[in-house]
């Protein structure tokens, strides 16, 4: 399917998981500033795709892909607000003088298996007397025994370039 529009990146991680069981891939043909003409023209694209797809999984099939993506969605914002509450993390924000979440970027990634995630939880900033930083911590959330397991004690240091 063609799309177009604000790059929302959680999101398309997981469509890209999602949208294969369904036959298709999601392609991305322009960001925010769109002509009708190439709306237009998406319109039709997608429109001979889903003609496919229903007859392929019947006329609900985008419901179930939608619901499929928001099921993933919904558990993979329970593996965030898990990492939230962890003391490592919120030691890491203390060192880093982060106040609110909103200096983290957080990506949450689907694994092999059932309600388990990676979350890989960046941080850029700099501490006195040293140069700016991307520090990055991994770790492994089970959402259905709330559980997270960092995967290493260290973090890795990159400069930004």
């Amino acid at each position: 399917m063609l799309t177009y529009g604000m790059l929302e990146l959680q999101s398309e991680l997981v469509e890209h998981v999602v949208s294969p069981k369904y036959g298709f891939i999601n392609y991305r043909v322009a960001d925010c500033s769109v002509t009708k003409e190439l709306k237009d023209s998406v319109a039709r694209e997608n429109k001979k795709v889903s003609n496919i797809l229903e007859k392929r999984f019947g006329s609900d099939w985008e419901k179930k892909y939608n619901d499929e993506v928001a099921a993933i969605l919904h558990l993979q914002a329970k593996a965030k607000a898990l990492v939230k509450k962890e003391p490592y993390i919120a030691d890491k924000m203390k060192l880093w003088n982060i106040d609110e979440y909103d200096g983290l970027l957080f990506l949450v990634v689907i694994t092999d298996m059932p309600n388990v995630f990676d979350v890989f939880v960046s941080v850029y900033g700099k501490q006195p007397g040293e140069d700016e930083k991307v520090i990055k911590y991994e770790l492994t959330v089970d959402v259905e025994t709330n559980t997270v397991t960092q995967k290493n004690d260290t973090h890795k240091v990159t400069k930004p370039d």
